[in-house]
């Protein structure tokens, strides 16, 4: 069989593009990834919990890369406060817990409640700024 390319492209038309979309803040991204961990760590405590099935141990190395590229991104200190968010701030019994914070040893501890993706980042940002006075 031979094609006849003589016709190729004849009919082929180039549509001007659309608006550029949105470029997404360092934000945005932040809270919609730290929301989908969130929920992926909280889907498979569930599948758990209803019928015994444990994903955990197969998803602990996509849980794993997730922690690594948070600690890469973010630093030791601030990665230890977002993974707490991820899966230590919710207990088994379903208790939302508050971060304590104390920045020094004779100052009092504060209870800092972070409900949401983006308290965590106001959170983390005015830590940071505070750091860096």
């Amino acid at each position: 069989m031979k094609l006849n390319l003589n016709n190729f492209g004849k009919k082929f038309k180039l549509n001007k593009r659309a608006k550029k979309d949105k470029i997404v803040s360092e934000e945005e991204m932040f809270v919609e990834t730290i929301e989908m961990m969130s929920k992926c760590w909280e889907r498979s405590n569930k599948l758990y919990d209803v019928f015994k099935i444990n994903f955990l141990e197969y998803e602990e190395e996509y849980f794993r890369i997730m922690e690594n590229f948070v600690v890469l991104k973010y630093g030791l200190w601030k990665a230890e406060i977002i993974l707490w968010y991820v899966f230590g701030r919710v207990d088994m019994d379903g208790k939302v817990h508050a971060l304590i914070l104390q920045n020094d040893e004779s100052d009092k501890p504060q209870d800092i409640a972070l409900t949401t993706t983006q308290e965590l980042w106001d959170f983390l940002k005015k830590l940071e700024e505070e750091k860096n006075k």
